[in-house]
């Protein structure tokens, strides 16, 4: 995702969705183990605007651009300059979900010497399969748009079909964890220029880190004036936006409003 030039060039897309139990996003660099994340990557979130897309124009899941190999994530990857998500509270400050690891039986062979992979009880394992269990809970999504290069990919008709494709989310991480979406709609955007307070999560790179009040060695981010929200915030690692096979993306560090677990949204 590359900066556009100005902000007259962008828009937002927001979408609102309704998760049926929860969701289960595998973290980075885990083989074996098999943790989740406690929210929604920027990747996996235009991953779930790209896949509808994709059924539309009937390409396949992978995309060829010159000798490279990409997922067909990539396609709208084209045009969002930026992702992000929060959770709705719920009543009464109920947790929003909460983190759990079920055991699965899965295939093990491959982590084994290779003397061992052909013996019967080395091929199986019990694994334990991190998800975050928060059923009937609602996020809302926003997608930061280049107008001219999403016209550019999708036609002049982009903004009706933009609509359309977000309607079509019918998953955000694994293919168990399904949503409904709600609301989408496009809204301008416009810079504020000075300090903001919000529930989505940023890049850490983008935020000033003060000195804790409480201690200097623990991470600390203003609260919003008057916020009656968590005033908690953790710091998560996710893939940069890349989706090229064969090529492992470096790491972005990000700063989550709330706490991870149990999940409560905070500004």
């Amino acid at each position: 995702m590359r900066s556009p030039t100005g902000a007259e060039d962008l828009e937002a897309l927001v979408v609102r969705v309704r998760f049926l139990w929860g969701f289960s996003i595998r973290r980075p660099s885990v083989s074996k183990a098999q943790p989740s994340y406690s929210t929604i990557p920027p990747t996996t979130l235009i991953g779930a605007l790209s896949a509808p897309i994709a059924v539309s124009k009937k390409y396949g899941e992978v995309v060829a651009r010159g000798k490279s190999i990409y997922s067909a994530s990539t396609i709208a990857m084209d045009f969002v300059a930026a992702a992000s998500l929060t959770f709705e509270e719920r009543r009464g400050r109920a947790p929003v979900g909460i983190y759990w690891e079920d055991l699965n039986r899965y295939a093990i062979h491959q982590f084994q010497r290779r003397e061992r992979r052909a013996e019967r009880e080395f091929m199986f394992g019990a694994i334990g399969v991190g998800k975050i269990y928060a059923p009937d809970a609602i996020a809302k999504i926003v997608y930061i748009l280049d107008t001219a290069k999403a016209r550019s990919v999708l036609g002049d008709t982009w903004r009706s079909d933009l609509i359309r494709y977000a309607y079509q989310i019918t998953r955000i991480g694994s293919k168990e964890s399904l949503v409904a979406v709600e609301d989408a709609r496009l809204a301008r955007v416009k810079p504020v220029g000075r300090e903001f307070c919000t529930s989505l999560y940023q890049p850490l790179e983008y935020l000033e880190r003060l000195e804790s009040p409480y201690n200097p060695d623990i991470p600390y981010y203003a609260r919003c004036p008057g916020s009656e929200k968590v005033p908690e915030a953790y710091i998560e690692t996710f893939w940069e936006e890349s989706f090229e096979f064969g090529v492992q993306p470096g790491e972005k560090l990000y700063l989550v409003p709330g706490t991870r677990s149990p999940i409560m949204p905070g500004e």
